[in-house]
């Protein structure tokens, strides 16, 4: 990773891998990570293209992967970027497909999405109490808050309350076998993603 002083931002240039080469290597596309000097990120560009994250924590969380298998992971924002070609009907949860769109891709993704960044980057998923049973997950690494899939919520995302929310557990959440099996085919199909 490279890291310059530009006009009080720093740029970082980190590598990820997307395409396939002739050889079964991946070939890697370069994303550059504008910051400002307290670390926190502005924008990001790849392939040349501007890249600003409207999902909550988008622009100042930076973590890195815990695990060697993640490596190509190097950010929320990264993991973002994968699984906005993932997410689809069948990852949704079963009583919110009817209102999942391919522009709304967050819909219903919230805990199998959280505990899969708790996987890749560590810390805890927390839920915020929406009303009856429904809780939404989002992830907190040290001191770090972000959520993946805040985007769902639209206008109504500021109203989200990002503190002194009960832990989420996977062993309870993963009871329910359908959400369990969404979880497995998200994680299974990003590190499928990340072999090519």
């Amino acid at each position: 990773m490279e890291v310059f002083l530009r006009n009080k931002t720093i740029l970082r240039s980190n590598l990820t891998s997307h395409d396939m080469v002739s050889d079964g290597m991946p070939a890697m596309k370069k994303t550059l990570i504008f910051a400002d000097l307290y670390g926190n990120i502005l924008y990001t560009e790849k392939g040349g293209q501007v890249m600003k994250y409207n999902f909550y924590g988008g622009n100042t969380v930076s973590c890195t992967p815990i695990k060697d298998t993640y490596k190509n992971i190097h950010s929320p924002q990264a993991l973002y970027d994968l699984l906005c070609d993932i997410w689809c009907v069948d990852t949704c949860a079963p009583r919110l497909r009817q209102e999942w769109t391919p522009e709304n891709k967050t819909k219903g993704q919230c805990s199998i999405t959280a505990f899969l960044a708790q996987d890749i980057f560590g810390g805890k998923v927390f839920g915020i109490p929406l009303g009856g049973e429904a809780i939404h997950c989002y992830n907190v690494v040290g001191e770090q808050i972000f959520d993946l899939t805040s985007e769902q919520f639209g206008e109504k995302a500021s109203e989200l309350q990002y503190k002194d929310n009960p832990e989420q557990f996977r062993e309870i959440h993963f009871a329910k076998e359908e959400k369990k099996l969404r979880y497995e085919y998200l994680k299974k199909t990003l590190e499928e993603y990340l072999k090519k």
